[in-house]
């Protein structure tokens, strides 16, 4: 796992993360507000260029987020933890996140971090009991099935 350094900017990031994920979720409790919503995140992947990689860049901001330890730590304390592939390429998130919100639209309401950490988890939850030291057998198999997103229509 990789670490990050403690600036102050850091622990700003984590202390927000943290803040945001302890944050109970209602159904009908207003949205919160965002730096952007899941359905700008999309425009910006859907298109090419510069917006296409500020998508990448935000969505490997937020996967690495995830990897952070006090943000792991305190996902897997409420039974959340995603435990992400070591070889997870940009395009690859990109391509979980367009396809996660193709098969849960209403999610394009969502905020941005909100829509990314569901599409994490919905492929990357950690298995309830920690998988043997293999090499990561299991980890090639669920990123060989990430696929393209499906074709704007």
């Amino acid at each position: 796992m990789a670490t990050l350094a403690r600036t102050p900017g850091t622990l700003v990031v984590v202390a927000a993360l943290l803040a945001a994920l302890a944050a109970p979720r209602v159904a009908h409790a207003a949205p919160r507000v965002a730096f952007a919503s899941a359905e700008r995140l999309k425009h910006l992947c859907l298109a090419g260029g510069a917006p296409r990689a500020r998508c990448s860049g935000y969505l490997m901001g937020v996967a690495d987020s995830l990897r952070h330890p006090a943000v792991a730590a305190a996902l897997a304390s409420g039974g959340a933890a995603v435990c992400l592939p070591h070889k997870l390429s940009g395009e690859q998130i990109r391509n979980l996140f367009l396809n996660h919100l193709h098969r849960h639209p209403e999610r394009a309401r969502y905020a941005a971090p909100d829509a990314v950490w569901g599409a994490l988890l919905e492929s990357f939850a950690c298995p309830e009991e920690p998988a043997g030291d293999d090499g990561g057998a299991d980890e090639e198999d669920r990123i060989s099935r990430l696929g393209p997103p499906p074709e704007r229509g």
